[in-house]
């Protein structure tokens, strides 16, 4: 049988608090680390442009478009160039 404990104070559980970093980046995993390809929706908010926009630049190849088995994601380098950075 199991001895019962009572009045043992469990310490409560903190959580680090959120940065600057963390809360303007869509993307903010990490934020040192920078994805190579992103959703289309992750697209639009970096670009802060719509999704019918992001898909026209797609389609007019200013935008590179990769394929993870029916998923569409556009890598960093075309977003950066877009962005003009």
């Amino acid at each position: 049988m199991v001895p019962i404990v009572k009045n043992t104070k469990v310490p409560p559980v903190t959580t680090p608090p959120v940065t600057d970093a963390e809360t303007s980046n869509p993307l903010a995993d990490n934020p040192r680390t920078e994805p190579l390809l992103v959703t289309v929706r992750d697209a639009q908010r970096l670009l802060k442009i719509g999704k019918t926009h992001v898909f026209d630049l797609l389609n007019k190849g200013v935008l590179e478009r990769r394929k993870v088995g029916k998923a569409t994601r556009i890598t960093m380098r075309s977003i950066r160039n877009v962005a003009g950075l």
